[in-house]
């Protein structure tokens, strides 16, 4: 679904605003507005060749990127492992408010990762405070470097799952503790 839906830009192939600048000049160079992760995934997907336009590949790979996106928090949040429950999650790739960054064809990739790098952290348990702390530092400080926006993910997910949290009834100590958690983790990541 995911695909069909982003059919009409991968048919449409339009440079979108940066992406003239970027083709014209064959470079990329994301890090000097604090992208640096977005730089590296840019380079390891052309083999370091900075200005190659890849497109739709990667349009493609943005588009699975989000349906994946969507597919963990649907694995881990859904209450039932049915068609009507994948829905919700279905917005994450196929949002229309997300064909803008769709749209890029040297940004797509970094904007999508960094919605996967942002989710990662809640949709996996890991053991260990330490670890599990170092885990999310390192996803969110991904996240941002790919595309800072992607720091309204962080915030939008984690209410999520402080809704959640409300739902089964935890305590208001453990609420709190989580949101802390995750404050002090989104601090870390920017250090």
């Amino acid at each position: 679904i995911s695909m069909v839906f982003c059919l009409p830009i991968a048919l449409a192939n339009i440079y979108f605003r940066d992406d003239l600048s970027r083709a014209d000049y064959y470079f990329v160079n994301l890090k000097t507005i604090g992208r640096p992760v977005a730089d590296f995934l840019h380079d390891i997907l052309t083999a370091f060749n900075s200005g190659a336009d890849l497109s739709p590949l990667t349009l493609i790979i943005s588009s699975m990127t989000l349906a994946i996106s969507g597919f963990i928090l649907y694995r881990k949040f859904s209450t039932e492992k049915n068609i009507i429950w994948s829905i919700p999650f279905l917005f994450i790739s196929c949002n229309p408010f997300a064909l803008q960054g769709l749209s890029y064809k040297y940004d797509s990739i970094s904007i999508a990762a960094s919605v996967l790098f942002a989710i990662i952290p809640f949709a996996l348990n890991i053991k260990g405070k330490l670890f599990s702390f170092l885990f999310s530092v390192l996803f969110f400080f991904l996240a941002i470097g790919s595309y800072q926006a992607s720091i309204n993910i962080i915030i939008s997910t984690t209410c999520f799952v402080l809704v959640t949290q409300i739902l089964s009834e935890r305590s208001y100590r453990e609420m709190c503790s989580y949101i802390i958690r995750k404050i002090i983790e989104l601090v870390f990541s920017f250090i």
